[in-house]
């Protein structure tokens, strides 16, 4: 997913793409440390994440399919 996101940077605000990356990365962090709980609650929350950055229009259609899948 990281790959992903670096892939879409420049159609981001620098604000939202660090705020995804930090997510994104806390996960590769806690998956690591086999921390299945946390990797779960840290995917819930990038979920929800997305799903607000769409609605408030600072992520595209394209790139919040993307991220999702």
């Amino acid at each position: 997913m990281l790959d992903t996101l670096e892939y879409h940077r420049d159609e981001l605000s620098a604000d939202t793409y660090r705020f995804l990356q930090i997510h994104l990365t806390a996960v590769g962090h806690y998956e690591k440390q086999k921390k299945a709980e946390k990797v779960v609650k840290h995917m819930n929350s990038f979920t929800l994440l997305l799903d607000q950055h769409k609605e408030s229009g600072l992520i595209t259609e394209e790139v919040y399919n993307k991220l999702k899948s």
